[in-house]
């Protein structure tokens, strides 16, 4: 670790947040005290997990209700909610548990307004604006779809649609998918047959963003941006094979695609070297670079449950140490020119020290032309604004959409944000 640039980067992530502090809304305000008092009081979290949880898995509101009564009767008025939200909820108690019909879509409702800055309305009207918006303010949205892993083959083919669907309108330039969501027969012992399977799928997808290009801030037609995500462990090899094949296509060599590796995972920065050197290998061939989307990884609980469950040994570091530091092993490794200009690298993260010292590797081996900075939408706009305030960065922002019909598989992914980014070792938690 260079000494200098390590400085500089302590110096710019203060910078970084004492400029954020000053940029608090009055929404994020009322947001971070809600989340001190959350913090503050474990038991509130515990309730909060198992409202979102539990309450919204059945299509029967007269279930849901009860299920909603109960946990109020088992923990009791949440400390976080406000005098208005307090009020709602006696309402609820004491006159909507009679008519769940109507109070049960109320609640939801109120719900996802509540985390429409992080979890944004899919509807066309809705995702356009805010899409215009970002733009205007030269910021660029990475979108991702939610939903559950699909189940069966009319699902899988359902969801290649709507992608299609999504990168054929013309305020969505880079979007994020699944393995998980394009195919529905993932299975690890069958390694080939699923790369296989795999393969075309991607490729028409990717073909569909080359074939729907955009105009950037530049005023200059680019190509859609693709970006395959990362999954569970047992995905991993797959991923990245199924990601190199679909790519190794003649009529997609000069095609850009983005792939994701999480640093929790020891293996991953041993995957990075193996597609920095395919990557070299096709950019000295004339073929376009590829790019690595650098996060510490987001299903832990997950990981965690089935290593359990299987007595398996646990597929991730177990101390956050280790992630945080095979986080810079790979963003060093990643930023050397001679790497760089065959992988660009996109660090994504909300902690202001790892962002400012991948930033300052960048500007140190100058290849900030192959680098990007990415955060998670809604999540703390203040940080994003005083990153491009303070260093003239554009940030990437992930952005999770979901319309009505799909907004209890939102919930999970809203859950596993909650649990994460209140979690004792997480930057956010005390900034």
């Amino acid at each position: 670790m260079n000494e200098q640039v390590m400085k500089r980067a302590i110096d710019l992530a203060t910078l970084w947040q004492n400029a954020a502090t000053d940029k608090v809304s009055e929404f994020e305000n009322t947001f971070h005290i809600k989340m001190q008092k959350l913090m503050n009081n474990p038991v509130d979290k515990v309730f909060l997990i198992e409202l979102m949880d539990q309450s919204f898995r059945s299509h029967d509101v007269s279930r849901v209700e009860d299920q909603i009564d109960y946990l109020f009767s088992k923990y009791g008025m949440a400390t976080f909610f406000t005098s208005s939200e307090r009020f709602l909820v006696f309402l609820f108690r004491h006159a909507g548990t009679y008519i769940p019909q109507i109070s049960i879509p109320l609640f939801v409702n109120n719900i996802r307004s509540d985390t429409k800055k992080v979890v944004l309305p899919a509807e066309d009207k809705l995702l356009n604006k805010h899409l215009q918006n970002r733009r205007s303010n030269n910021t660029r949205v990475n979108v991702n779809l939610i939903g559950e892993v699909v189940l069966g083959e009319a699902e899988a083919q359902a969801r290649i649609e709507k992608y299609m669907n999504a990168l054929a309108n013309p305020n969505i330039d880079y979007l994020s998918i699944k393995i998980s969501t394009i195919c529905s027969q993932i299975n690890s012992l069958a390694f080939e047959e699923t790369v296989s399977d795999l393969v075309p799928r991607l490729q028409k997808i990717y073909l569909q963003a080359k074939n729907n290009p955009f105009k950037n801030s530049r005023g200059i037609m680019e190509e859609k941006f693709v970006n395959l995500d990362m999954e569970e462990y047992r995905d991993l090899s797959i991923t990245v094979e199924a990601f190199k094949r679909a790519l190794s296509a003649p009529e997609l060599k000069n095609y850009k695609a983005g792939i994701v590796l999480q640093a929790y995972l020891p293996d991953s920065h041993l995957w990075q070297q193996d597609l920095t050197q395919w990557a070299q290998k096709r950019v000295a061939d004339g073929g376009s670079p590829i790019k690595i989307r650098l996060v510490k990884g987001a299903n832990l609980e997950m990981e965690k449950t089935e290593s359990s469950l299987r007595g398996w040994k646990l597929a991730t570091y177990t101390d956050k140490i280790d992630t945080d530091s095979n986080y810079k092993i790979m963003a060093e490794y990643g930023l050397l020119p001679q790497h760089a200009k065959a992988v660009h690298i996109g660090a994504a993260s909300h902690n202001l020290f790892e962002l400012a010292y991948a930033l300052e590797l960048a500007k140190e081996n100058n290849v900030l032309d192959c680098f990007s900075l990415e955060m998670l939408e809604g999540m703390s706009e203040a940080s994003r604004i005083a990153i491009s305030e303070v260093s003239g960065q554009q940030v990437i922002l992930y952005a999770p959409i979901a319309g009505k019909e799909q907004f209890t598989n939102a919930i999970a992914y809203l859950v596993r944000r909650l649990d994460e980014n209140t979690s004792e070792d997480n930057f956010i938690r005390y900034s």
